[in-house]
């Protein structure tokens, strides 16, 4: 119990667990990937396993597998590498609760990325590099905004939602009456909430005599 408390401690730790949910969790390899760089990894075999990933999505527009990824790195003859490999290939995570090792994988990541960016914009700064720091603050807002959550928004083509869509543009509830009595039984008893109304018209004179239609729905 001991060693799983120093290796859930251990920052490596979550290094190899990125990349193992890389290869495993869609979702995560979706959300993860965009950021990958070697400056998220501190341990030096998981920089090679990621150069030899990068290559590959190049090469073949694709993420590799396991194997795929353990020839190319067989292909190198680096046997730590292929050792290591293995390693994160035989982790196994599952004594862990699910949504809290995301969440503490999630925060990892954040923090390393964060880091990163305030690491880059010291560089700059003490090189002199100001105009290139204009960047940083869109790179930040946006590592501060990294999640696994894809449930963001309103999926407009599953079922609920059109449910949810229909029941919004028809439901009577947010109507803001003109307090023209005749004018209201036209657009049926008023304004919508959150809805644009136009208007056409054309210009009389007060003697001009005109026709109202109105067609109310049964």
């Amino acid at each position: 119990m001991t060693e799983e408390i120093d290796e859930a401690l251990d920052p490596q730790f979550f290094e190899d667990l990125l990349l193992k949910f890389m290869f495993t969790k869609e979702h995560v390899r979706d959300r993860a990937y965009p950021h990958m760089n070697l400056e998220l990894f501190d341990r030096h075999e998981n920089r090679i396993i990621l150069t030899s990933i990068q290559k590959h999505v190049e090469k073949y527009d694709t993420f590799p597998s396991f194997k795929d990824t353990r020839l190319s790195l067989m292909n190198r003859d680096d046997d730590a590498c292929i050792k290591h490999i293995k390693k994160i290939y035989d982790l196994d995570a599952t004594h862990y609760d699910n949504k809290h090792l995301m969440d503490t994988l999630e925060e990892f990541i954040k923090q390393k990325l964060i880091t990163n960016i305030c690491y880059d914009i010291m560089e700059k700064t003490q090189e002199a590099e100001l105009d290139e720091i204009g960047q940083s603050p869109d790179s930040l807002r946006e590592a501060l905004a990294f999640s696994f959550d894809v449930n963001i928004g309103l999926n407009v083509f599953s079922k609920d939602a059109e449910d949810r869509m229909f029941k919004q543009f028809h439901e009577k509830k947010h109507i803001v009456p003109s307090g023209i009595t005749l004018f209201d039984d036209m657009i049926e008893g008023g304004f919508q909430n959150k809805s644009l109304s136009l208007f056409l018209a054309e210009c009389v004179t007060k003697d001009t005599k005109i026709k109202v239609r109105i067609k109310k729905k049964k």
